[in-house]
């Protein structure tokens, strides 16, 4: 009778320990404890405190990516450890959450760079509408009809369908040390970014972006330069 119950104990700390960052773990469970304590409720199972985290914990982090990166710290840090001259593709990470472009919403990643060892046109950040193929370029997405909107250091590029447009030099965006935000707001169909939480900052780099029921977008980081580093510092989600 017992079998069942270890079995989801097992499943809960495993999902939990894989896919929800340390701090909330900690932070979840000295509550949970600390409740124990004022409401004298005695040994509360640590199952509770998984099964807590997963109902309740639906955060941004870096879900997948290419061997030519590492993904650390609580999921939130990315770094370049390889070059693969064969696979020159292989250099990419995914986030994890999805932002239905109908949803009216405005979603925003901040980032800052710790690391970065080349010039122009080395770190994308981009909003992808499918995540399925990994082996395939920001820049050439003919899948599905997918529209796919990347900022690099050097310039922006929409793709749909296959299709570039909308290309402009927006100078060094992303440099060392520097905070910067990337927003996507579906209520007026733009994406725009900020340095430093300043809105006097803040720039809309594409504008009229694909919405449907269909399409949701998710965050996406591509590294080529060696021993780049960038991290997520925060992510917020505003009706």
């Amino acid at each position: 009778k017992s079998m069942p119950f270890r079995k989801s104990l097992r499943f809960a700390f495993n999902k939990a320990k894989n896919e929800i960052p340390t701090c909330f773990r900690y932070l979840t469970n000295g509550y949970i404890r600390d409740q124990q304590n004022k409401l004298s409720l005695g040994n509360i199972p640590p199952v509770i405190t998984y099964v807590c985290l997963l109902y309740y914990y639906d955060g941004e982090y870096f879900t997948t990516c290419n061997e030519d990166l590492r993904i650390s710290n609580d999921k939130r840090t990315i770094r370049k450890i390889k070059n693969n001259l064969f696979r020159p593709w292989a250099n990419r990470a995914i986030g994890n959450m999805w932002v239905p472009s109908m949803s009216n919403k405005i979603a925003k990643w901040k980032f800052i760079i710790n690391r970065s060892t080349g010039g122009l046109n080395t770190i994308y950040i981009a909003l992808i509408s499918i995540d399925k193929h990994l082996d395939k370029e920001f820049f050439a997405y003919p899948i599905c009809d997918a529209p796919i909107y990347t900022v690099g250091n050097g310039y922006t590029v929409c793709a749909y369908d296959g299709n570039h447009a909308n290309q402009c030099d927006i100078g060094p965006l992303f440099v060392v040390g520097y905070k910067f935000s990337i927003i996507l707001n579906t209520k007026n169909s733009t994406i725009c970014y900020e340095f430093d939480d300043d809105i006097t900052t803040r720039q809309c780099i594409f504008a009229d972006i694909v919405r449907a029921e269909s399409v949701k977008y998710k965050i996406a980081v591509c590294l080529k330069s060696l021993h780049a580093q960038i991290r997520l510092i925060e992510f917020a989600e505003l009706s």
